[in-house]
């Protein structure tokens, strides 16, 4: 029989290294912040986008947490963790369904569930919190879930074309990746997957949120259709300008004591020119991304793993174990037959 996310709770070893070392400033504020005593799940909410907006790696991840406000959250609080799984799964599909509820209507595109407890906060990260992890995911997905493997959730978005209750409007449906982040990533190799206060599961749909914007800027003053847009904000409104939001957040990666987890690779004039489909946002490439590799990227972990068994080890600096992952972009532009998840995580695909 699984063990229960309270017994595996139970189960964690304290981080020896965590209690000389300290957090960062910003993940020390934030874990006072959110694990005080009686706090509610809405003021946790608001202290964790707080930080997402000003301290999240992913540039993806800021914007949704800053004016945009296209994050949903899931807290799980000491008092919720100590109850029944069955509890804590119920829970978890209550916000899980209210975030696809509003995704159809392009009010939010990512969701977050944080696991918010100070033994979590403190634990070290091994076998035992591996196991929590993949607990939790569990009760979220419902699968098994097994180490460095890709599990993803889908997202909706519908259309408006139509004013009329005679007509229905198109939908269109993502695929969206699911990522774990914990408060023992901080100051550690895999830095920038670190949350404060506990571990999280993120979820974030770069595709949806691309067309979402593209809707919404159609009824902006420089638009130039007649669709509303969502409370006057933008946001990402282009698979090409999603790029290169992708391409400067690896970029931008933490120097950590192993330098940083993930980098782009540089190309010279000819190789570059060589690449093909063109880079869609040639025209305006900016300075830190001339002669960047915009089709692949080179990780000491690979970014669409859920639960990748590299972090769950006290190592402070990259294990020699660790091998380079390549990765790659053309989900955000290559169209061709060969290439699905352009369809499945970029464009979209149509479901109704």
């Amino acid at each position: 029989m699984a063990q229960s996310i309270a017994d595996l709770i139970q189960a964690l070893s304290a981080d020896p290294w965590r209690d000389r070392q300290g957090f960062t400033q910003d993940i020390e504020f934030y874990n006072l912040q959110i694990l005080g005593e009686s706090k509610s799940d809405e003021e946790i909410s608001i202290s964790l986008r707080e930080w997402l907006e000003d301290n999240q790696p992913c540039l993806f991840g800021r914007m949704a947490a800053g004016n945009l406000d296209l994050l949903s959250f899931c807290i799980l609080t000491d008092r919720d963790l100590s109850k029944s799984d069955a509890y804590i799964k119920a829970k978890i599909e209550r916000f899980r369904l209210l975030w696809k509820i509003e995704a159809v209507q392009g009010l939010r595109s990512g969701f977050i569930i944080l696991a918010a407890s100070p033994r979590i906060t403190a634990a070290r990260p091994d076998d035992a919190m591996k196991a929590l992890a993949k607990r939790l995911c569990f009760l979220y997905l419902r699968r098994q879930i097994a180490d460095d493997e890709i599990y993803t959730d889908r997202l909706t978005l519908e259309i408006p074309e139509h004013t009329d209750r005679a007509h229905r409007n198109p939908s269109y449906e993502w695929r969206v990746g699911v990522n774990f982040f914990a408060s023992a990533g901080d100051k550690r190799w895999w830095h920038d997957h670190r949350i404060p206060a506990g571990i999280a599961f993120s979820m974030n749909s770069v595709g949806h949120m691309a067309r979402n914007g593209a809707l919404r800027r159609l009824d902006h003053p420089n638009g130039t259709a007649a669709l509303r847009p969502l409370r006057g904000k933008l946001g990402i409104d282009s698979l090409s300008t999603a790029l290169k939001f992708a391409m400067l957040t690896i970029d931008g990666a933490h120097e950590t004591p192993s330098g940083k987890a993930t980098w782009l690779g540089e190309l010279d004039a000819q190789a570059y020119d060589q690449l093909t489909p063109k880079c869609p946002f040639a025209a305006s490439t900016p300075p830190k991304l001339r002669l960047k590799d915009y089709k692949a990227y080179h990780g000491w972990y690979h970014t669409d793993e859920t639960v990748p068994a590299d972090y769950f080890h006290p190592d402070v600096s990259r294990p020699a174990t660790v091998t380079q992952k390549d990765l790659d972009f053309t989900y955000l532009f290559d169209d061709s037959l060969e290439n699905p998840d352009f369809e499945t995580t970029g464009l979209g695909g149509r479901v109704l």
